[in-house]
């Protein structure tokens, strides 16, 4: 196999065939995501087509929860163990949820400490307020 094939197979199998490695005490909350996502918006925002989640000690800044990073149309999540385990579902739900929108509707940091995209938070908003929110995002990411 010459260099080009190698390169070419390489790039194929990054960017064409689809993966998913998801941590399984996450993938209830992305599963949840994707319906409400499937649900609420247009193809104009896609799923990344590889998606990486992982929970693990000490690989996250002091400073942050988690994080994603995002290139091209593969994304990683990962989060820290340690706090993840410190949240019942609906805390876990909000990371999960925050986490996902930065992947996957590229969103920044808000100013409101009511929203879910702002950078804390404790784990105690609502299932409806969430859930409202994340599908005004949808709509206005995917639909506007």
């Amino acid at each position: 196999m010459d260099i080009l094939s190698i390169i070419f197979t390489s790039l194929f199998i990054t960017f064409v065939i689809p993966y998913e490695k998801i941590d399984d005490s996450f993938r209830p909350f992305y599963n949840e995501y994707k319906v409400l996502y499937q649900q609420s918006c247009s193809m104009k925002a896609r799923l990344p087509k590889r998606l990486v989640v992982s929970l693990s000690t000490g690989t996250v800044d002091s400073t942050e929860e988690a994080y994603c990073m995002r290139l091209g149309v593969s994304a990683r999540i990962n989060v820290d163990k340690d706090i993840w385990n410190h949240y019942d579902n609906q805390g876990k739900r909000e990371i999960a949820y925050h986490e996902l929108s930065h992947c996957i509707l590229k969103l920044d940091h808000v100013d409101n400490s009511e929203h879910y995209m702002y950078a804390y938070h404790d784990g105690g908003m609502s299932y409806s307020t969430l859930v409202s929110q994340l599908i005004q995002d949808f709509r206005d990411v995917c639909n506007g």
